[in-house]
C-alpha cells in the first residue's frame, strides 16, 4: 500500500506491518497502549474514542483535507508534549480529549472522501455489532441479545465478523468484556464480587474463571 503526503492509516491490535525504508521520508506514529486506556477513569471518553477508531478499522487509508492538516499537526504536538509531562489525575482527560479532536478531524475527512464500497454490508454489520457491544456490554453479555437487536442469525454475524475482524462474535464479546473487567479492576475501591456482578456474573468464581481463561489466551 502506498502512503502519500497528507494520508494516514490505522493499524488495529493484532495487525502486523512491514515498511520499505526511505531516508528522506518523515512520518508521525501515534501508538495507544492498553495502559493508556486502562488509566483513563472517564469511561464515556474511552467508549467514544473507541467508536471513532472502529469507524476507521476497515478503511485502508485516509486522506486528510488540506483544511484539516494544520489543525491535526497542532493537536499532535499537544498530544506529544502532554504525554511527556509528569502524570497527574488530569492528564488522562487532556490526552483523551486531544485524541478525540484528532479523530473527529479524520472522521470529517473520511465522511467527505468515503467511497461507495465502504458501505459493504459485512463491514456495516460487523461495525454495528462492535458499537452495540460498547454501549450495552455491561447490561447484556449474552450473544443472543445482540443477534436479536441486529436482527440477524448467528451464522450471518459470524461471517461478517470473521470477514472484517478475523474473529468470531463470541471472541469479540469476550475480549471487550475482559478489557472492561481490567479497567474496573484497576479501581482499588471496587471488589471482585462487585465487578463480576456488574458484568453479568452471578458468582464471583465464574467471573474469576472467565478472567483467568481469557488471560491465558491473550
Amino acid at each position: 500500500m502506498e502512503i502519500k503526503k497528507g494520508e494516514a492509516f490505522f493499524a488495529g491490535p493484532g495487525q502486523f506491518h512491514s515498511f520499505t525504508e526511505f531516508s528522506d521520508v518523515k512520518c508521525i506514529v501515534v501508538s495507544f497502549t492498553e495502559e493508556f486506556l486502562l488509566k483513563n477513569v472517564k469511561e464515556d471518553a474511552v467508549i467514544e474514542n473507541f467508536k471513532l477508531l472502529l469507524n476507521f478499522s476497515h478503511v485502508k487509508k485516509l486522506k486528510t483535507d488540506t483544511s484539516n492538516v494544520n489543525s491535526i499537526n497542532h493537536l499532535l504536538d499537544v498530544l506529544f508534549l502532554e504525554s511527556r509531562n509528569r502524570f497527574d489525575h488530569l492528564q488522562t482527560f487532556v490526552l483523551q480529549n486531544v485524541l478525540a479532536a484528532i479523530l473527529y478531524l479524520f472522521e470529517r475527512s473520511n465522511s467527505r472522501n468515503a467511497q461507495p464500497d465502504d458501505a459493504d454490508k459485512y463491514h456495516k454489520l460487523a461495525l454495528n455489532y462492535k458499537l452495540l457491544l460498547t454501549q450495552k456490554l455491561k447490561e447484556h453479555s449474552n450473544l443472543q441479545y445482540y443477534l436479536d437487536q441486529l436482527n440477524v442469525s448467528q451464522s450471518t454475524l459470524q461471517l461478517a465478523t470473521k470477514t472484517v475482524f478475523q474473529k468470531s462474535p463470541k471472541a469479540i464479546l469476550d475480549e471487550l468484556l475482559f478489557f472492561c473487567a481490567k479497567r474496573m479492576l484497576a479501581d482499588p475501591s471496587k471488589r471482585i464480587q462487585e465487578i463480576g456482578y456488574e458484568l453479568g456474573f452471578s458468582e464471583a468464581t465464574n467471573f474469576s474463571k472467565f478472567f483467568l481463561n481469557i488471560s491465558k489466551n491473550t
